[in-house]
């Protein structure tokens, strides 16, 4: 766990250097699936000529296998993961902003690998010039696991514009 915070760490310093070469946006969200597995992640997004954005996502998936609804703050597992994404606007206006990405991550939690592909639908609320508040659905399949791989989930998050 502290290797993971670690290379987070790095990650997080890099992104002032990084965001010098074009990215136009990062993004920190915490969700929760249909069956209660939890997620923290950190999106940074860059604008390409053609209104498609290219992004990279780093998630953490704390993941349950209660297919029963259960709701707590336990989890089965741990993972880190790591993943690239398209997302095309859907709808832009003066004070909302809507999005469809697809992408697909990979991840561990250090004896088992996973990967899983995702889509989901993003809605964005200006805050501020420069901010957003974002509610995401997204479904995800997760292989390599024998219970629970169908994760609908919503998120809430913050999306800083530069």
């Amino acid at each position: 766990m502290k290797k993971f915070l670690v290379i987070l760490l790095i990650f997080l310093f890099q992104l002032k250097a990084i965001a010098q070469n074009g990215y136009t946006a990062i993004s920190i969200s915490g969700g929760l699936s249909v069956t209660n597995s939890k997620y923290v992640t950190i999106f940074l997004e860059k604008n390409n000529n053609k209104k498609l954005h290219t992004g990279l996502m780093i998630e953490n998936l704390f993941y349950s296998n209660y297919i029963s609804g259960k709701i707590d703050l336990a989890s089965t597992n741990t993972y880190h993961s790591i993943g690239l994404f398209l997302a095309a606007p859907v709808k832009n206006s003066r004070n909302y902003s809507s999005q469809f990405y697809l992408g697909g991550a990979t991840g561990t939690n250090f004896y088992r690998l996973i990967y899983y592909p995702f889509a989901g639908l993003s809605h964005s609320f200006y805050v501020s010039p420069k901010s957003q508040l974002f509610i995401t659905e997204k479904v995800q399949y997760l292989f390599k696991l024998t219970e629970a791989r169908w994760q609908p989930c919503a998120f809430l998050g913050f999306r800083y514009l530069f």
